[in-house]
């Protein structure tokens, strides 16, 4: 004659849950809570540093080659038309950045200035609102500094210059042109931007610190860094990857505190997680004890108690 189902170590453990389903709850719910905790602290430690990582913007995709100078000077426009004469070449633009304070309000404000073409692959703005500057005394500014400043297609602003001698400040009004937007993602104060040749003249500064580059074909571009080191003395040729790679290390190392912070949560999730899965298992085997005795007393084997208490864990981790 078979035992009915209650009888056995196993049944016996069922119905003790289904007796009492809330402590069956209560169990799973701890583990769910502990297994949630610790996946959301890993997704978001991966989404910060794929974030970082993957919208990071600066030197834009189209750019071959970087040109600098080793003696950390800059780079005059005789030396940007001999880069751009140099076979292989398809496009080259001279890069620098500066600023300068805002007069007109008693407020400190400052501006940025950053040389950029405004149009082609090699450009790192896009107008949303009037045109990009051409001429004299003429900038775009992006949506941060119109919010800030309170500017439109235009408006006028005035820049506090240095004279000359370098002794005083000159005032000089600049017309805005135009709004644009920026694709890098370093960019965190107010910019105004404006061609290299007029932003040279506006600032008075006698080069670019930097000249980007964009070859024929991909394949090109070592021949052509080549060339462009022995037409510009002194010149530094990188690649763009090489210099992409740089930047998205750069951007890395300033969200080091973020990624930090993230890691320090994860470890704190993952503590807390296991002190509640051993706390729930501690307490359920608390009591279980006097029944596993009761078990034992009436003749069922360790084996039969391991088993009841395996399918037991089993069927709340499914269930969880």
């Amino acid at each position: 004659m078979r035992s009915p189902w209650r009888a056995t170590v196993l049944g016996s453990q069922m119905a003790e849950l289904l007796r009492r389903p809330g402590r069956f709850a209560a169990t799973g719910l701890s583990l769910l809570i502990a297994a949630f905790v610790v996946f959301g602290a890993v997704m978001a430690q991966q989404i910060v540093s794929a974030t970082v990582v993957d919208r990071f913007r600066g030197t834009p995709d189209a750019v071959s080659l970087v040109v600098t100078r080793n003696d950390a000077a800059d780079i005059g426009e005789a030396g940007l038309d001999a880069i751009r004469e140099t076979p292989g070449v398809t496009e080259a633009v001279g890069r620098f950045d500066g600023g300068a304070p805002v007069g007109g309000s008693a407020a400190d404000r400052y501006l940025a200035l950053a040389a950029d073409p405004g149009t082609g692959p090699l450009a790192r703005v896009r107008p949303v609102e009037g045109a990009y500057p051409s001429g004299p005394r003429r900038i775009a500014v992006d949506t941060r500094a119109a919010e800030a400043y309170g500017l439109v297609p235009g408006s006028s602003l005035t820049l506090l210059l240095p004279t000359p001698d370098g002794e005083s400040t000159r005032r000089v009004p600049v017309e805005i042109s135009g709004v644009v937007r920026s694709a890098a993602t370093g960019t965190g104060e107010p910019t105004g931007y404006a061609s290299g040749p007029d932003l040279l003249r506006l600032l008075g500064t006698p080069g670019y610190s930097r000249v980007d580059v964009r070859t024929e074909t991909p394949g090109a571009a070592t021949q052509a860094a080549e060339r462009i080191r022995r037409a510009v003395p002194g010149a530094v040729v990188r690649s763009g990857d090489e210099v992409r790679g740089e930047e998205s290390r750069a951007a890395v190392a300033d969200a080091s505190d973020t990624l930090e912070l993230a890691g320090v949560f994860l470890a704190v999730a993952v503590g807390a997680a296991v002190l509640v899965a051993t706390s729930t298992f501690r307490i359920v085997f608390a009591r279980r004890v006097r029944q596993l005795a009761l078990l034992r007393a009436v003749g069922a084997t360790s084996r039969r108690l391991a088993a009841a208490l395996v399918a037991e864990g089993a069927v709340v981790g499914l269930l969880a």
